[in-house]
C-alpha cells in the first residue's frame, strides 16, 4: 500500500516518512525531490518563476512517476488541491497536523 503524507511546510513529512519507510522496509519518495529532478528547479523556484498552476502540473507528473505499489510519499499539503492528484493518490493519505505556533519556519522557505 502507498502511504501519502501531507501537511504544512516543516511539519516533518520527509523526516517522518523516512522513519516509517525504514521501519516497515519499503521505499520512500519525496515529491518535492521528484519535481526538482523532473524540472531542474526547486519547487520554490518553479512557483516564483512560473506560478503555482505550472507547479501543480509538475506535481501531477511527479506523482505519476511513482509506480511502486508499496511506498511512503512525502507530499506538499497542496497536493490534494488538484482533483487529478487526489485520484492518483491510491492509498492511505495521512494529514500531519501540528499547531502552527509549534512550527519552525524559516522566512526563505515560505512563498508568499
Amino acid at each position: 500500500m502507498k502511504i501519502y503524507l501531507i501537511g504544512l511546510p516543516t511539519v516533518g513529512k520527509s523526516k517522518i516518512g523516512k522513519l516509517i519507510a525504514k521501519r516497515i522496509e519499503i521505499p520512500f519518495f519525496d515529491l518535492d525531490e521528484l519535481i526538482t529532478k523532473l524540472s531542474g528547479e526547486s519547487p520554490k523556484e518553479i512557483i516564483t518563476k512560473k506560478g503555482e498552476s505550472y507547479f501543480r502540473k509538475l506535481e501531477t507528473q511527479a506523482l505519476k512517476t511513482i509506480d511502486n505499489p508499496n511506498c511512503v510519499i512525502a507530499c506538499g499539503g497542496g497536493v490534494v488541491v488538484t482533483p487529478e492528484n487526489k485520484a492518483l493518490m491510491d492509498g492511505l493519505v495521512v494529514y500531519l497536523k501540528v499547531n502552527p505556533k509549534d512550527l519552525v519556519i524559516k522566512y526563505d522557505d515560505v512563498i508568499d
